[in-house]
C-alpha cells in the first residue's frame, strides 16, 4: 500500500517481520531519530547496563539520541520479555 505525503512528511513505515525466538529479551519500536545516532551496539549496552524496566531503557536511549545531536524527532517503545 502506497501512502501519500501529507505535510511534507513520508507516512510509510519500514516493516520487517522477525520470528522471536526464546532467546529474545526486549523488543525495540523507534523512529529514525533514534536509529540515526544509536548503534546496534550502543543499544545492547543500554539494555545490559540500565535498570530493568522498559521506562528506564526507553529514556535512557531517548537521552543518549538527544546527546548524540540527532536531529529528528525520537519516539522510542521497549516491551521487556520475561
Amino acid at each position: 500500500m502506497h501512502l501519500e505525503r501529507i505535510y511534507d512528511l513520508l507516512a510509510e513505515p519500514e516493516v520487517r517481520a522477525q520470528p522471536r525466538t526464546a532467546a529474545d529479551r526486549a523488543l525495540i519500536v523507534a523512529s529514525d531519530g533514534l536509529w540515526d545516532v544509536i548503534t546496534p551496539e550502543r543499544l545492547l549496552h543500554c539494555l545490559r547496563n540500565t535498570a530493568r524496566s522498559a521506562d528506564m531503557i526507553a529514556k535512557r536511549l531517548l537521552f543518549d539520541a538527544m546527546e548524540r545531536g540527532t536531529k529528528d524527532n525520537v519516539t522510542v517503545l521497549v516491551v521487556l520479555f520475561d
